[in-house]
Order: C-alpha cells, then sequence, then structure tokens
C-alpha cells in the first residue's frame, strides 16, 4: 500500500468495511494500522460487531459513543459543513469519526460503493421479488391490490408491502419509485419524471432484470452520487481528512456488471456473491450478518419536548415554499 501519509481505514463492523481492513493485512502491519468507529445507544448500536473486526485483525483501534450531547453540539455546525439542505443524517457520526481519525492519520479507506457494486441493499432484493412477482398471472396480480389490510398494523405490514408489489406489478418497471407508497410519501412531479428517466435508463443496461436495474440506479444515481459520497466528503474534508474508497475503482464497477444478477442478490439474500468471496477473509458473524445502517438514535431524540417546539416553528417555512409540502409535514407531524 503505496502513500505518503499515515493511512487509516473507517471500520464499522459491517462486510464492506470489515472487508478493506482484512485485505489491507497483505499490505500493511494491521497492528500499526489505525481503524475508526462509532458506536450509538440501543438498538442501533453495531459495536459488538466492531469488537468482533478488531479481535481477529488486531489493529490500533479508535471508538467513541456519539451521543444526544454531540447531537446538540453539531446541530448548528452541520448546515455550515453541508452548505445546503442535507436530509442524511447520519452525517452526523460521520463527522465525528473524521474528527476522531483526524487526529491519528491525513487519509482512511472506507467501505463505501460496496452495497452499490455488489448488491448489498433491501431495495435489490426487492427488486428481485418484483421480477418474480411479474412472472405470476395477471388475473392474480389485479386481484392482490385488493387484500383488505391497511398500513402499521403490526404482523401484516408485510402483507401490506405484498398488496402494494401486487399492484406495482401492474405498472411499468421504470415507475417503481414515483408510484410506490404514494399514500404515505411526497414526491413532487420533478421527482417522477427524474426516476422514470433514470430508471428507463438502468433497466435498458441492466438487460430488464428489475433487481440490477435497482442496483445499478443506486450506483449511478441514487445512494451515492448526492448522498453518501456527498455526506462522507463534505464531513471529512471539515477536518481536512482524505477518504478514499477501494469499491469505487472503475475495475469493481465494471466487473460488477459482468456478474449475474442471480449471483448477486436472490428472493431473500444479498452480496451472495460477495459473502462468498470473503468468507475465508472474516469472522463468520460478520459473512452472515444482514445490513445495518450508521443511524443515530435521532428519532429518539428529536421526540423530546425542546427540539419539538423547534421542529413545529421551522416547519412553518415551507408554507412559503410549497403549500403541498407544507400540508404534508403538518399530517405527518
Amino acid at each position: 500500500m503505496r502513500s505518503d501519509v499515515p493511512v487509516g481505514a473507517f471500520l464499522s463492523g459491517g462486510l464492506d468495511s470489515s472487508t478493506i481492513v482484512g485485505v489491507m493485512k497483505e499490505f500493511t502491519d494491521l497492528h500499526k494500522l489505525h481503524t475508526f468507529s462509532i458506536g450509538f445507544e440501543g438498538k442501533y448500536d453495531e459495536t459488538p460487531y466492531i469488537e468482533e473486526v478488531v479481535k481477529a485483525f488486531k489493529t490500533n483501534h479508535h471508538h467513541y459513543y456519539f451521543k444526544e450531547k454531540d447531537f446538540l453540539e453539531l446541530i448548528d455546525k452541520y448546515c455550515w459543513i453541508y452548505d445546503e439542505p442535507f436530509g442524511d443524517y447520519s452525517g452526523f457520526p460521520t463527522y465525528k469519526v473524521s474528527e476522531l481519525a483526524r487526529e491519528y492519520v491525513t487519509v482512511v479507506l472506507s467501505g463505501d460503493g460496496g452495497d452499490e457494486i455488489f448488491g448489498g441493499y433491501k431495495t435489490h432484493v426487492i427488486g428481485y421479488r418484483m421480477d418474480f412477482i411479474r412472472k405470476l398471472p395477471r388475473i392474480l396480480r389485479i386481484i392482490g391490490p385488493k387484500i383488505p389490510v391497511k398500513m402499521n398494523i403490526g404482523g401484516l405490514a408485510t402483507l401490506y408491502l405484498l398488496k402494494k408489489a401486487f399492484k406495482l406489478s401492474l405498472e411499468k418497471p421504470e415507475y417503481f419509485y414515483s408510484r410506490s407508497l404514494e399514500d404515505c410519501a411526497m414526491r413532487p412531479e420533478i421527482y417522477k419524471r427524474w426516476t422514470i428517466e433514470k430508471l428507463r435508463y438502468c433497466l435498458k443496461k441492466g438487460c430488464g432484470k428489475f433487481g440490477e436495474a435497482l442496483r445499478i440506479f443506486d450506483l449511478l444515481h441514487n445512494t451515492l452520487a448526492d448522498k453518501y459520497l456527498v455526506k462522507v466528503d463534505r464531513a471529512s474534508m471539515a477536518h481536512a481528512l482524505e477518504v478514499r474508497s477501494p469499491f469505487l475503482d472503475y475495475r469493481f464497477a465494471e466487473f460488477s456488471q459482468r456478474i449475474p444478477t442471480e449471483w448477486k442478490v436472490d428472493l431473500f439474500k444479498t452480496k451472495k456473491l460477495m459473502r462468498e468471496i470473503i468468507k475465508d477473509i472474516l469472522p463468520e458473524k460478520i459473512v452472515n450478518r444482514g445490513k445495518q445502517g450508521f443511524t443515530p438514535p435521532l428519532e429518539d431524540w428529536i421526540l423530546k419536548e425542546r427540539y419539538l417546539n423547534e421542529i413545529s416553528e421551522k416547519v412553518g417555512i415551507l408554507k412559503e415554499i410549497d403549500e403541498n409540502l407544507y400540508k404534508f409535514y403538518i399530517e405527518k407531524f
């Protein structure tokens, strides 16, 4: 591993960042490699998985628990860091882990792009399922949306989603994002036109396979370009830290296009080929774990009175921007 400056790695305990660290052992002494992670409170915490990887590779690890006080300190900084409205609140802990890393190194490697390359998101599985549903007799797919079940009813939530999937299967595949769950999401016309255009292109590149099209959509348009890469770049550069993402090497992207969809996902499993490749590199507990987002318990914190009052006040600003958007948030709030 060639570098003129100290290099470390972000380590979330997921497949992607753990794989990066596991492969780095071929190029550097892991005992001297600085790795960095963030822990959260309760169900959001990935610390046990992180500890599993650190135990396996014995890196020089640095861990920080992101708590509500950290969130409070960063609220006013957030708009200065991102310089625009930015809805991914994992940017808060990303800022903090970048701050931690900069104390020891000037460059870190991250696992960004692994999900987009190898098919790691639940939506990729959903796309595979949609292809399966579209093969069912049309009469069944017409009857399916008439299932008498409503949203938010506990154990029947899966049945509600199946009902919606039957309805979507009657639409053209490129209408997936513009027509899905319309009763609980605000989707402006410009968003609908944009997603239809981009998904149509991705379907062409994915040879008509919808699961593959959704993966390409994420790779080119949805999760990386204006979201995760922006999040990491702004948060890290606020500390003069450079982040490099090996999975986004163009050779990986080209390789991914040649991997059959069924080797990436099936009706239940993501990253099938990747799990097979890394099974001798990572602990079994990591290889077999599911996807978990880098998510602080923000939805719990902002329900406290101090935040609710401010949110109620700020939502009023939307009325001057878009009346329909304002009404939508008032109903949800």
